[in-house]
């Protein structure tokens, strides 16, 4: 029987979001608060931290993005 692979999903910290996208990390935990960018909480380590999985950075960018006419 073959070992079963995990894939693990790229996730940003909210400074790494913020820099990506070019705004404040204010802004990212202000989206974060009203739910337009969904977040998750990094247990490890002596405190938690906000991570923001890709696929849902970038669902967030794709719904703010509009596609100009060519």
């Amino acid at each position: 029987m073959a070992a079963k692979v995990l894939e693990v999903e790229r996730q940003y910290s909210v400074k790494a979001a913020a820099d990506l996208l070019g705004v404040s990390v204010y802004y990212i935990y202000d989206r974060m608060e009203d739910g337009s960018l969904p977040r998750r909480l990094d247990l490890g380590g002596t405190r938690g931290k906000y991570r923001i999985p890709a696929s849902d950075l970038q669902a967030f960018i794709d719904s703010r993005t509009t596609e100009v006419g060519r």
